[in-house]
């Protein structure tokens, strides 16, 4: 199995996870800062630069699309399912 997809996909669902639970307690804080689309894209943007950094000196093998994919996929989700249950209405992106 591939170590850095699998980090990958647990900060996203991490990282969808804190952002629902925000945008539940402070809704105003998605017009203060971005969109949380835009958030996630940053997250996966940092990580994987951080792994390619840290792949050179250390061996890691770099992400494929597809777990980019499904670990954004899996950050979006969560997000959407917190907001969706526990919040009164979805921001739209």
């Amino acid at each position: 199995m591939n170590l850095s997809r699998n980090i990958y996909i647990a900060i996203m669902a991490i990282a969808g996870l804190v952002l629902g639970v925000l945008q539940v307690v402070m809704p105003e804080l998605s017009t203060i800062l971005a969109s949380p689309l835009i958030v996630l894209l940053v997250v996966s943007l940092m990580f994987d630069i951080s792994i390619l950094v840290i792949g050179i000196r250390y061996g890691l093998m770099p992400l494929h699309m597809n777990g980019r994919f499904t670990g954004f996929l899996i950050g979006l989700g969560i997000y959407f399912l917190i907001v969706l249950v526990l919040g009164k209405q979805a921001v739209p992106l």
